[in-house]
This record gives C-alpha cells, structure tokens and sequence, in this order.
C-alpha cells in the first residue's frame, strides 16, 4: 500500500513493529489500554486528536505531519510552503534529536566555532523575531551538534598530528 494511503491506524502499527514494541508496550506509554491501541490500530477508533496523535508520534519516532495527514488529509499549502516545519518546531521545542525524527537535510557548508556561532545568532535572532518560515531552512541546514563536534575533533587531531 502506497504510504500516501495508510490509515493512522496503519501508521501506529508501522512504527510501533518498526521499534518492536508490543501493543502492551505501546499501551503502557500511552497510559491505555491494550484493547485501544487494538481499536486504533485496526481503524474502530477515530484517530483525529491532535494532542494523542503528537504523543503517537513523539514515542514512535515518527514525524508527527505524517500522522496528521493520515488523520485529517493532506494539507497541500502547508507542504508545499513551509517545508521545514516539522524540523523547525522540534527545534524550538528542544527535541534532543530532531533529525533523528524528520526526513535528512543535505548538510550545509563546513563550520568553524566563529561561523557557528554567527549562524546560532542570526536563527536565535529569526526565532524570536517569529520570522519562522525564513529560519526554517537555517534550522533545517544548521549541523548536528555531534558532526560539528567530530569535525572539530578530526580537525584539532589532524593539527596535533602534524
């Protein structure tokens, strides 16, 4: 079945097999019963809570856009505007590890500590200016914090080396 076509019921039950969890398991986060996760998994229950599909989503590693649109359908303008929304609000939210969770961003150019920093100023300055759809891309395209550190490392070892 195409993606495009799953139910949010067809999506709990992707995710929660992708990480190998149990209905009981999947249960127990949500703090329901196994019965429920049963229910929405096989389409009885209307999946069309916001608040519940976020938390679906949070727990099973998945983008919480793909959830949404299988509840409520596609919306077009959103997707076709605001590209990088989902990575933007993990961000803003302080998701530990928002690429983890959302479709790869090619990476942007080489970072040094001084360009890091300026780029961190210009999106903290975005941000809080509400400009989120320019500083969407800036987000999306900021390097993790963990290939900026083995970068660094791979460059402090390399000047030691020499």
């Amino acid at each position: 079945m195409p993606r495009a076509d799953l139910t949010p019921g067809d999506l709990v039950r992707s995710y929660r097999e992708g990480k190998t969890w149990s209905r009981d398991r999947l249960a127990r986060e949500m703090h329901r019963s196994v019965s429920w996760v049963a229910q929405i998994e096989r389409g009885e229950l209307p999946l069309t809570d916001v608040t519940i599909l976020g938390r679906l989503a949070a727990l099973l590693g998945a983008p919480l856009q793909e959830f949404i649109e299988a509840a409520l359908g596609p919306d077009t303008e959103t997707a076709r505007n605001r590209p990088y929304v989902e990575q933007l609000r993990l961000a803003i939210a302080g998701h530990p590890a928002p690429e983890s969770i959302t479709a790869p961003v090619p990476d942007g150019p080489p970072c040094d500590l001084e360009s890091l920093r300026q780029r961190t100023l210009h999106i903290w300055k975005g941000i809080h200016a509400s400009s989120y759809r320019e500083m969407g891309p800036a987000v999306a395209a900021r390097p993790s914090p963990e290939a900026w550190c083995k970068s660094s490392l791979d460059r402090v070892t390399l000047r030691l080396a020499v």
